[in-house]
């Protein structure tokens, strides 16, 4: 089995993600996921990074398993080099969060006290702010010289 040699994907790739799934809530209603099956626990929703929407993610190069996504579809999306546009942040909460998993931070998730579910053009605000974000951050890399 093929295992993607990069850990995340690229900032530039991270930015037509984040378009493409403008993209989707603008057309579509939340769809979101949350399994209670022991052994097999998972999250999902089709306005963060973890859809499993193959529009979001149509290039195996994003996948950890790019082989399983050509011959299968099987949908295993890299971690990106920024947060997902529906990462709830509240006032006080450590740096370190990222070690409880994005469940507990999450919009569309998460059970913490004085978090909403975004609606449709709150979700479209978070992920145009995001992509202004990823932008910056591309705009200001140093260029690579020959």
């Amino acid at each position: 089995m093929q295992i993607n040699k990069r850990e995340k994907i690229g900032i530039k790739k991270t930015l037509e993600v984040l378009r493409r799934l403008y993209e989707v809530v603008l057309v579509e209603e939340l769809k979101a996921e949350d399994s209670t099956t022991i052994g097999n626990k998972y999250t999902r929703a089709n306005w963060g990074f973890c859809t499993e929407d193959p529009k979001i993610y149509p290039d195996a190069s994003l996948h950890i398993f790019p082989d399983d996504f050509e011959k299968r579809g099987r949908m295993t999306p890299m971690e990106h080099k920024c947060d997902c546009p529906m990462r709830l942040r509240l006032e006080g909460d450590p740096d370190d969060m990222n070690a409880s998993g994005c469940f507990y931070q999450c919009r569309i998730f998460s059970p913490r006290e004085g978090n909403k579910v975004p609606h449709k053009e709150l979700a479209l605000e978070l992920i145009n702010n995001r992509i202004a974000e990823v932008q910056v951050r591309i705009d200001n890399k140093p260029s690579k010289s020959k």
